[in-house]
């Protein structure tokens, strides 16, 4: 008895789009964007998002906080170095 089937050719799904749509590239340090909470399914997967940024950027550095300041709930990102 199999416990699981084995699927030939089944293509690798495209990595994560969230990345991707940040502005890294584009901000130098002291510059922040705001990401809305429904924009992101989970603190973890934001902060894994900011922490292969800065791997992949280093020297760039990048670090996300919670900010609930204004009417809007979510996570702020800032370049930092």
């Amino acid at each position: 008895m199999e416990k699981y089937k084995i699927s030939k050719n089944v293509p690798l799904p495209k990595p994560s789009r969230l990345s991707n749509s940040f502005p890294w590239d584009d901000m130098e340090v002291g510059d922040s964007f705001f990401v809305p909470v429904n924009d992101v399914a989970s603190l973890g997967s934001i902060r894994q998002t900011v922490y292969f940024s800065n791997r992949k950027r280093n020297p760039k550095a990048f670090r996300v906080v919670f900010d609930d300041a204004n009417h809007d709930v979510g996570y702020r990102i800032f370049r930092t170095k």
